[in-house]
């Protein structure tokens, strides 16, 4: 049970955007290209001076345009940057108030460095919020049961995509009655340990959009939004307080509540004249401005309404503004980190930046306490569980009545428990063809999945079924890969694991077993992404996260920028586990089919090489038919 809280004592709780500046010094290869600098720090006044006057004049940047701010940062180190900011954030959230952080800037002026930042003292804003959290947890876990659950998601192109299990597809925006704004198909993990929400926050920031500009060797192409909702719920009968120090030290914080933090870095503004984007670059740039230009007539509309007056406010003029409607001016205290560049080169973007800083101080925010009931006297302490997906959007069943099961069949496996074997497709006597296409009898729809990717054999009066994968496809078969150049069976036994495309795996099941339910149906995902993992080459560094990287020859940078997404269609997505459709066409052919041949790690009976003869026969026949769309142009 949720509920607000507003105690005339609370006046902190009406505040302002607390906004800070902070300017990074000139790179090398600014001071290479003899770059000058023009901004000046005094206490909490920013200056800077028209490049062209200093030139002239040879005065001081500190009689230029001077601007009034509530921090600013000059040479702080990261953990004072922590200091000034996250740390405040993480009391209001503490006390079960929102709270939210932004990173305002153009392109190379060190927001991504200011948020995420690197390995060590160089940790950035995000990671040094999610170790103060758990420093807090695990210093009040003999009072208080706390619970975490992260999301990771980016705009990219005005499109909201899953960083967590990044599949590309963009992702709709909706508008709840009572929670506003939100993302139904977004991954939201419960996570039980700091080391585990460091291994998200790793996998979103790897998938994030990035490219390489004239501005910036390693840009943000999109708006990265972190959310962690902490929810703090006394143990009955436990005493208040706790024996160690820290920033939680002095707070006065309810018994039991609920926050939501949001962590956000926005992509920088560009001038393409500047950058010298074109193609997908200059693309995702009009989208960046577009959105920051949103961004602003909404600090505008509330900063007239701070003096009074009835604006409309545009939230709905870009995605960014919408999911960010609760954090900007509404029920969450609210800071805003400005990034600067001191070059004299960057002096338009600079003033730019610090005027739209300038009146984000005049936005209010009104933030209230999110209270929740106390653990009942029954509720024991539970073992900590790992991290399991608690939230996205449930699989759409068909009105019709569900297919008898059958058996043998392929059961897909999922790292959710909600859709691990909620789908399924028979394996018929002959040949079955595995792809994305309509055209293939069994339909497997997911990133990396081959027109004709596979195809199993099956006969079933000597319970024989192996597999094979098709040119162009990578198949794994109990961790072991799937000749892809050679057609090369592999046999199946009861239990064993297919995985298609290094992320959707299956198992094949010969009859029927009661032990397999939805839960061992997650551990043998996580089985299975794990030998795949173990016994793949060193370049997939770790098929948990869900990261999909190609062979040597076809290898791309990590870091690489991600395609344009998809157009929008009328469509709706497509659910977050493999569709299986059973009963396509004959599939179209490239390349002469080649023989399928016995697995080189058992021999086989003649019984089984005469089945295999007449499997490869039925292989023969499907495969063998023309293209339909070859067929149609003769």
């Amino acid at each position: 049970m949720y509920r607000n809280s507003r105690s005339p004592n609370d006046a902190a709780m009406d505040s302002k955007v607390t906004v800070a500046v902070r300017c990074r010094p000139l790179m090398p290869r600014e001071q290479r290209d003899g770059a000058e600098s023009v901004v000046a720090l005094e206490d909490r006044r920013v200056a800077v001076g028209d490049p062209v006057e200093l030139a002239a004049r040879g005065s001081s940047p500190i009689l230029g345009r001077s601007f009034s701010f509530d921090l600013v940062l000059g040479g702080d180190s990261q953990s004072q940057v922590h200091e000034t900011l996250g740390v405040p954030l993480l009391r209001h959230a503490w006390r079960g108030l929102n709270a939210s952080i932004f990173a305002y800037g153009q392109t190379g002026s060190g927001k991504t460095y200011s948020m995420t930042g690197g390995d060590g003292e160089s940790r950035g804003i995000i990671p040094r919020v999610c170790e103060g959290l758990w420093d807090a947890a695990d210093a009040h876990s003999s009072t208080h049961e706390t619970t975490v659950e992260a999301s990771y998601m980016e705009v990219y192109n005005e499109r909201v995509r899953d960083l967590l299990v990044p599949t590309g597809r963009p992702l709709k925006v909706r508008e709840h009655p009572t929670k506003g704004a939100c993302v139904p198909e977004l991954t939201v993990v419960r996570v039980r340990g700091r080391n585990e929400l460091a291994e998200l926050l790793a996998v979103g920031s790897d998938a994030r959009a990035t490219a390489a500009t004239r501005g910036n060797a390693r840009s943000s192409r999109s708006h990265a939004v972190v959310s962690l909702v902490v929810s703090r719920r006394r143990r009955s009968g436990s005493s208040e307080g706790t024996t160690e120090d820290g920033w939680w030290s002095g707070l006065d914080a309810p018994s039991s509540s609920t926050s939501t933090i949001r962590l956000v870095d926005l992509a920088g503004s560009e001038r393409v004249a500047v950058t010298g984007t074109d193609g997908a670059r200059l693309q995702e740039a009009k989208a960046i401005n577009k959105s920051l230009a949103a961004l602003c007539d909404v600090v505008s509309a509330l900063a007239a309404n701070s003096r009074k007056k009835k604006a409309f406010v545009p939230y709905r003029n870009s995605a960014l503004t919408w999911l960010l409607k609760d954090s900007l001016g509404g029920n969450a205290h609210a800071a805003m980190l400005a990034t600067v560049s001191p070059s004299d080169r960057h002096f338009e973007e600079t003033v730019a930046t610090l005027k739209y800083a300038f009146r984000a101080r005049r936005v209010k925010c009104r933030a209230t306490v999110n209270l929740v009931e106390d653990l009942p006297e029954e509720v024991l302490p539970s073992p900590p569980s790992p991290a399991v997906v608690v939230r996205r959007s449930s699989p759409r069943r068909s009105p019709q009545q569900p297919k008898a099961v059958r058996w043998p069949r392929l059961t897909n496996l999922n790292p959710d428990p909600a859709f691990a074997g909620a789908a399924w497709a028979p394996i018929r006597d002959g040949a079955t063809v595995l792809g994305c296409t309509a055209e293939a009898d069994c339909v497997v729809q997911g990133s990396g999945v081959a027109p004709r990717h596979a195809v199993v054999c099956c006969s079933s009066a000597q319970g024989v079924v192996v597999l094979c994968a098709l040119p162009g496809a990578e198949t794994h078969v109990d961790g072991n890969r799937v000749a892809m150049d050679e057609r090369e069976a592999t046999r199946l036994e009861h239990g064993s694991r297919v995985v298609l495309a290094r992320r959707l795996a299956f198992r094949y099941e010969a009859r029927q077993d009661e032990s397999l339910d939805a839960f061992d149906a997650t551990d043998a995902w996580h089985a299975a992404i794990a030998e795949v993992s173990q016994k793949g080459s060193g370049a997939f560094a770790d098929e948990f996260r869900g990261l999909s990287q190609l062979d040597d020859e076809e290898a791309v940078p990590a870091r690489a920028a991600s395609p344009d997404p998809p157009e929008y269609t009328t469509a709706r997505a497509p659910d977050p586990v493999p569709r299986v459709v059973v009963g396509g066409g004959p599939s179209p052919r490239k390349s002469a089919p080649r023989p399928l041949t016995p697995p080189r790690s058992e021999a086989l009976g003649d019984a089984d090489l005469d089945d295999l003869a007449a499997a490869q026969a039925q292989l023969d026949a499907i495969l063998g038919a023309p293209p339909a769309y070859v067929a149609s142009r003769q």
